[in-house]
């Protein structure tokens, strides 16, 4: 991730994952300080730890490329940690949503054969951070699972959220980032509430709070000492934290805690996940059934075929392809991309710009803007007929949501596009989709020329409120 080619000459080049692709920004090695009133050159930006005999220096290469990245470091204030680590890893990011009313990312879905999931309508928050955390387990194939705590006004006005004042009381810190090491459910003995229903846990690690939990399994309240034993077991069988230098750099007890699933889902509005890995081993290698000259039927691995990456950039234009959703009428006139690969699953993201200005402005203000991602499959019925088959893929609805990803199966015999879809007719924008599968392309298709009445349904007034 680091050049460092040009280090003699104080020049280092720092990749980032741009919309689909990756790019490399150019810095020197100038660090902003300022000097204390005893004369000491502190770091304005940032922090590093001391290592033996010296400063370590990535984080301030990083966070000085991070800001010319986006115009200033004034615009790097904030932020989400899934999508951060997605400009640094390139992992597919699925945020799982813990607000009943919430549509964060259009639901789980299944991600690969290597790792399952099951995907309906009524998705359980609780059941999607047991699967999350389960990949974690795999070292050789970690996911980060992290939760960022920001102000309730941006969470949305549910009456089931938090307030700062409850927030402050539970020794939380707002702008901080959480990352979950695993959960865990107790029965009611173990928990130290025999009268009540089972407890549901997350397990918390923050070695950079200044704070310490308070709430009713802080390390000084009675039920965490009942649930000691159970919660420890738990834990010791989590994977290693990814965030912060892992245990090894800092003393558990202040680092880690345990907090009740329902009070979690109070304070945070949703989890990121950011899966660096199943983009790049979607198909594994497949065993088949093989019978030799001798009669004995051994079992083969088939070697995989190359996973590749495909990008594209697209734009709604007003009165030409700002077809809006599948239920408008116009939806047929959206940018349109047939997708062909080889293997049995691919895996979508659907980018769109970041809102923090290259301009070098922080613009707090600004919020992406609601659009989707459709996949439509044609195949064959018993009449010889195409059938087409539209679903909604990827939904970017909250205001944060850059981008989002799904992990598709591919049923052999069959075409399939991704129609990229404003939230109504008129809206101008622009956005990017990646695909990653097997022998993977993506082709533009040229949609039908709009006639008149087409073309006056997708010009709205409200499309020059969306132009970036």
């Amino acid at each position: 991730m680091i050049i460092d080619s040009g280090e003699d000459q104080g020049v280092f080049g720092i990749k980032f994952f741009v919309n689909g692709t990756w790019r490399t920004v150019v810095i020197d090695d100038l660090i902003p300080c300022t000097e204390t009133s005893s004369g000491v050159w502190t770091p304005c930006f940032a922090r590093a730890q001391r290592g033996r005999d010296r400063t370590v220096l990535w984080p301030f290469l990083f966070l000085k490329a991070w800001a010319k990245l986006h115009g200033s470091y004034e615009a790097t204030a904030g932020g989400y940690a899934d999508d951060a680590l997605n400009y640094l890893t390139g992992g597919l990011c699925t945020p799982i949503s813990l607000k009943p009313d919430s549509a964060a990312g259009g639901g789980r879905s299944p991600r690969s054969p290597r790792s399952p999931r099951r995907h309906s309508k009524d998705v359980d928050p609780w059941e999607d951070l047991v699967d999350a955390t389960a990949d974690t387990v795999d070292q050789d194939f970690p996911v980060f699972v992290v939760a960022t705590l920001r102000p309730p006004a941006s969470r949305g006005s549910s009456s089931s959220s938090a307030g700062e004042a409850e927030i402050e009381e539970l020794g939380l810190e707002m702008g901080q980032v959480y990352e979950v090491i695993c959960v865990a459910e107790l029965d009611g003995s173990s928990s130290g509430r025999s009268s009540r229903k089972d407890q549901r846990l997350v397990c918390l690690w923050s070695p950079w709070s200044t704070t310490d939990y308070s709430g009713d399994y802080c390390v000084r309240s009675e039920e965490y000492r009942r649930a000691k034993s159970d919660l420890q077991r738990f834990s010791d069988s989590a994977a290693e934290p990814l965030l912060g230098g892992g245990f090894a750099a800092h003393h558990t007890t202040d680092a880690m805690m345990w907090i009740p699933f329902e009070e979690f889902a109070r304070v945070f509005s949703e989890v990121g996940v950011c899966d660096p890995w199943t983009a790049g081993c979607i198909n594994p290698i497949a065993a088949r059934r093989v019978q030799t000259a001798g009669g004995v039927v051994v079992e083969r691995q088939d070697s995989t075929l190359e996973v590749n990456l495909q990008a594209v950039h697209g734009d709604w234009v007003a009165g030409v392809s700002a077809g809006g959703t599948a239920e408008d009428e116009t939806f047929e006139h959206n940018p349109t991309y047939e997708i062909i690969c080889d293997g049995d699953y691919a895996a979508i993201s659907m980018f769109q710009r970041d809102p923090r200005g290259s301009d070098g402005t922080q613009r707090s203000k600004a919020e992406c803007a609601p659009m989707s991602l459709y996949l439509v499959t044609e195949r064959s019925s018993s009449r010889g007929e195409s059938e087409p088959e539209e679903q909604e893929l990827i939904k970017l609805t909250a205001s944060h949501h850059r981008q989002a990803a799904r992990t598709i199966p591919l049923a052999p015999g069959c075409r399939r596009w991704l129609v990229a879809a404003a939230d109504a007719p008129g809206l101008a924008g622009e956005f990017w989709i990646t695909a990653s599968a097997q022998n993977c392309r993506l082709i533009e298709s040229t949609p039908a020329r709009p006639n008149r009445e087409a073309a006056d349904a997708m010009r709205g007034d409200r499309s020059s409120r969306h132009r970036r």
